[in-house]
Formats: structure tokens, sequence, C-alpha cells
């Protein structure tokens, strides 16, 4: 898959869209605890990992468990762009190995009622 100047400037205009309705940029790694992925894949599948060690991430949501595991999470509402590198069983115009993607958290929400309604 190639990522284009188009899609790079897609996300960012979707940050910015993100960044005005209060979801501040927090960066996060491209890989996260084999104790973090494990709380997303589903058992029968498996992660794929960079030089034998590394577990890369699925989803940012993976980054962002393990923010929360370790502590380093403050309560907000986080933007982050990562890469999602999947395992499909096929691959086609909907199904890449891996893509970018812009996900959003609002951890642990003042009214955790309203937060999914509020995400615009």
């Amino acid at each position: 898959m190639k990522i284009s100047l188009q899609m790079w400037n897609n996300l960012g205009l979707l940050g910015n869209y993100y960044q005005g309705r209060g979801y501040l940029d927090n960066p996060q790694p491209w890989v996260a605890s084999k104790t973090a992925m494990e709380t997303t894949l589903p058992p029968e599948v498996e992660a794929t990992t960079l030089h034998g060690e590394a577990l890369l991430v699925g989803s940012a949501e993976q980054a962002f468990i393990d923010r929360m595991l370790d502590g380093s999470l403050s309560p907000g509402r986080w933007q982050t762009i990562t890469p999602c590198f999947r395992r499909e069983d096929k691959y086609d115009e909907l199904h890449h190995p891996y893509f970018m993607k812009l996900e959003l958290i609002d951890y642990m929400p003042s009214d955790p009622n309203t937060a999914l309604s509020d995400m615009d």
C-alpha cells in the first residue's frame, strides 16, 4: 500500500478538526507490550513482531492501553496517528497489511454517559 501526500493531508485535516473539538495531540509509539496487545487481539491472531521482539500495533488503542498500564496516560481527550499493522487471510482494496489511522480516546471522561456522543 502506498501512502500518498493526499492521505497525509487528510489525516492532518482530521487532526485539526478534532483538535478544535478538544482532542489534543498525544503521539504514541508504534509498538506495544504483549499485555496491551492481548487485550484487543483475538486469541487466534498473532501480533506482528519487529526483529523478533517489538510487537507492532494493530491499532493505536494498544499503545494507549500500554500508557494506561504503565500509569503515564493522563485523563483527557487525546488523538494520535499511528500505523496499523494487520495480518489478514486475504488482501484486497479494503484489507491491507498496514495503513495509517487517526484515533481518538476520551480517557476517564468527566461524564462517561455523554463521552461518545460528544466526539462529533
